[in-house]
């Protein structure tokens, strides 16, 4: 979450958005759009694929070791 004055805003991709619109200099993607349309993929793989996974594993950590699932925290991270 980013808040700007007033201004509530959600979501990394978003919040990449709103910062480079409202601060442009310097700015924070690259001038040329090859380089550009890769950050946004990076982006896209953080939001899609590693965040829910990494959210899955960080859970499971975050319960008591008798409590953990192992066999699930093994194939979270083997399906990564």
């Amino acid at each position: 979450m980013l808040i700007d004055d007033e201004m509530i805003v959600y979501d990394s991709t978003i919040i990449n958005e709103y910062l480079e619109d409202e601060y442009p200099h310097p700015p924070l993607l690259p001038s040329d759009s090859s380089a550009r349309a890769r950050v946004r993929t990076f982006e896209d793989y953080a939001d899609n694929a590693f965040i829910p996974v990494t959210g899955i594993i960080m859970s499971e950590l975050r319960k008591p070791e008798a409590e953990r699932d192992a066999d699930e925290a093994r194939q979270r991270r083997a399906s990564r």
